[in-house]
């Protein structure tokens, strides 16, 4: 019996010859003919259109062209379109796999013993593959325009708050009330994790039924689907068109909220924990001055007084900065706190940082991600995907699309970097509640909201904070 390898590939479970199909097919066709499947190769639910999507494909051609079967003489396939529908790619594997002594055999297909003709039936079926593919994009993306720009429906997957009707988005009336409540609590300070807490703590779980983390919320409240609004990248541009589904929350309040999530992004330092895991207020505002690295919260034996340790190195050795007890800290932000809004002058020597909110609309990724699309279509028009006419059009839309994006940000107002008014007020504020009796997850997150660090130094016996404005 001739020894062989088949590979199977389907698009979608909806297709007529699922990988199951495909594979009964293969396997009926190589024992009427005396072949030996010896591996199998599959991809499903995965495009035929690019090879470097398709590990199932890569596996196989790798071990054909490092020759880990040796004594393999053919590849099955149901029909030439499993193999590739790109031409390029096509004839390239095709001959290469032809070029270590292995036959390509589409078993619906006639087979054709003369080379010749073989050559042009595969070209013809790789071009035919790939205009099959160019206008399944065209119609897909023609569809979604429609959808969005025409009907106003949504599109994609429904999200949380709302449930799928007739083919059309309602809101879910047992979420609705959580999905005000995630808003409201953003925009009233609220920790993200608390308000994780509070869906788990009450089984009200996501769209996918897993447990909130702040991650997935944060996801949530960024989709304007809430406000009754649809967000679509149409053709390289992005837009957002209104929806004919029900809003839950109104567009000012989305807005709102956006504008209070980029104010705690802007705060937040790169890996920084949530305030509601802290032990201590100050945890995570204390830092190193030396190595400037975190000063984490340590309970100290014998009795002693919790504090403040830097577990940094500086050049290969534990850094020298000494512990800072946590009492001494604490007072050292009181008095800063009390001689910022009880001395005019106050604000002149402190430590203050104006922090700018994130734009609504970041220039420099949309930027990014246009001259990425320009080098796509670039590279498409160099392997001959795209025709010289298709390359111009599309040239001369993203390039359009750049430079009315570098208007854009140039035109942007520029941010105000003068201390607000009512920064001598939030002290006062702010002091009074960490006096309180207030629980520690809320301190944390008022202290977080004002100070971004606090700089203890053991050699120099001096204590440094730094706010945000």
């Amino acid at each position: 019996m001739v020894q062989c390898i088949e590979y199977t590939r389907a698009s979608t479970n909806n297709q007529e010859y699922s990988v199951g199909d495909q594979d009964k097919s293969i396997r009926d066709w190589a024992r009427r003919n005396k072949y030996k499947i010896v591996k199998s190769y599959c991809d499903d639910g995965i495009s035929g259109h690019y090879a470097a999507k398709r590990p199932g494909f890569l596996s196989m051609i790798e071990d054909v062209t490092t020759g880990k079967y040796p004594d393999i003489k053919a590849l099955l396939i149901w029909d030439s379109y499993r193999f590739a529908r790109n031409m390029v790619e096509f004839l390239t594997y095709k001959q290469m796999i032809q070029q270590h002594g292995i036959s390509v055999i589409a078993v619906s297909e006639p087979i054709v013993q003369d080379d010749d003709a073989q050559l042009y039936i595969d070209a013809i079926n790789g071009a035919s593959g790939e205009l099959y593919l160019r206008k399944l994009s065209k119609d897909s993306r023609r569809g979604i325009r429609a959808k969005v720009v025409e009907r106003h429906e949504h599109i994609g997957k429904c999200p949380f708050g709302y449930m799928m009707k007739d083919g059309a988005l309602v809101a879910d009336p047992d979420r609705v009330p959580w999905v005000k409540y995630m808003f409201d609590a953003v925009e009233a300070g609220t920790p993200y994790l608390q308000i994780c807490h509070a869906l788990n703590d009450n089984m009200v779980y996501s769209v996918n039924g897993a447990q909130w983390c702040v991650a997935t919320l944060k996801y949530a409240l960024q989709n304007r689907t809430y406000c009754g609004q649809i967000e679509a990248t149409l053709s390289g541009d992005h837009g957002i068109y209104d929806g004919k589904h029900p809003a839950i929350i109104t567009p000012e309040q989305f807005d709102r909220v956006q504008n209070v999530m980029a104010e705690r992004a802007a705060k937040r330092k790169k890996y920084e924990h949530s305030t509601n895991q802290y032990v201590h207020w100050l945890s995570g505002l204390v830092r190193c001055p030396i190595c400037g690295r975190s000063m984490s919260h340590v309970k100290r034996p014998g009795g002693r007084k919790p504090a403040y340790r830097c577990n940094g190195y500086v050049g290969g050795q534990l850094c020298t900065n000494g512990s800072a007890r946590v009492w001494i800290i604490e007072q050292a932000v009181y008095r800063e706190l009390e001689r910022i809004y009880t001395e005019p002058d106050a604000i002149e020597t402190a430590k203050i940082n104006v922090v700018h909110p994130k734009a609504s609309i970041d220039y420099d990724f949309e930027i990014s991600k246009l001259e990425k699309q320009l080098d796509r279509a670039k590279r498409a028009y160099i392997e001959e995907i795209d025709t010289l006419e298709e390359y111009r059009e599309n040239k001369t839309r993203l390039t359009d699309a750049i430079n009315e994006m570098k208007k854009k940000k140039a035109a942007a107002p520029a941010a105000d970097s003068v201390i607000p008014d009512d920064f001598r007020a939030r002290c006062r504020d702010v002091l009074t509640f960490l006096k309180s009796d207030a629980p520690m997850d809320e301190k944390a997150a008022v202290a977080h909201g004002l100070i971004e660090k606090v700089c203890p130094d053991s050699r120099a016996k001096t204590i440094t904070i730094y706010f945000y404005a």
